[in-house]
């Protein structure tokens, strides 16, 4: 892989992600109010999220490292992982001092489009082919510093690419430049996307829906990402307390387990 190619823009933010050179696209977001951090900064359900940064940020601290690379997966489809990924990053982002991406790596079934009025043109698999440099892939959703890495094309191979030594160098490029980059991965069953990936990540993220996943399905997915940094599970669409209710028809929860040996 062409490294002047993967290169995002000189200059702004600590890691000269952002830059007059070329300036990022910025594309509305269809469906703000799903984005709790751009819609309700104040609800509680982005307060969920802030404290789940937290927890990334006390992590990091108690393992003696930052954790960057974040893996975000569930057991199966329809579990709600893509929009608490892309919730999760935009709250890491709005901390002015440091610099956030989000990468959809669920080359299967990309929905990152579904979210924005206007459909990316090219994305993570045409910067891993050299078809367009990084800065090229790369948008802001309005209103957000956020910045967004989509699928972008069609591959018949999406795992062969997620474990490519391409893949690899791009994350290593890009640890260097921000400071939390946010994988949403493909569910962990039956695929091996989200393994694969996390083999190069700090940490992963199970994201769990209330009343749906099936338990047994939760615990062939911890067997299976077990053997990585283990951040938590997230439980979303949990029913909602009154003035949960008052506030957004949206519920979150969370839990944490962080394996102390495996990050020191």
């Amino acid at each position: 892989m062409d490294s002047e190619r993967t290169r995002p823009p000189a200059g702004g933010g600590r890691t000269g992600a952002v830059g007059a050179t070329a300036p990022i696209r910025e594309l509305g977001v269809k469906t703000k109010y799903l984005l709790a951090p751009l819609h309700d900064p104040l609800s509680p359900q982005t307060e969920q999220y802030r404290a789940v940064r937290a927890r990334i940020e006390y992590l990091g601290r108690i393992a003696g490292k930052p954790v960057q690379i974040i893996v975000v997966t569930s057991p199966s489809p329809g579990d709600g992982k893509t929009l608490t990924a892309l919730n999760l990053a935009m709250v890491l982002a709005a901390d002015k001092a440091r610099d956030t991406l989000f990468i959809e790596c669920d080359l299967r079934r990309p929905s990152v489009r579904d979210y924005f009025v206007e459909r990316p043109r090219v994305g993570l698999v045409d910067v891993l082919n050299n078809e367009a440099r990084l800065s090229e892939a790369l948008f802001r959703p309005t209103g957000s510093r956020l910045l967004v890495l989509p699928a972008g094309g069609r591959t018949h191979h999406p795992a062969e690419l997620l474990a490519s030594p391409k893949m690899q160098r791009l994350l290593q490029i890009l640890r260097r430049r921000f400071d939390h980059v946010v994988l949403d991965t493909p569910p962990v069953i039956p695929l091996i996307d989200a393994d694969t990936v996390a083999a190069h990540a700090d940490g992963v993220i199970l994201v769990v829906r209330a009343a749906r996943t099936a338990r047994r399905l939760v615990r062939r997915a911890m067997g299976t990402i077990s053997k990585h940094p283990i951040i938590g599970i997230i439980l979303n669409d949990i029913k909602p307390t009154p003035i949960d209710r008052y506030y957004h028809p949206y519920g979150y929860d969370y839990d944490y387990r962080y394996d102390r040996k495996k990050n020191g």
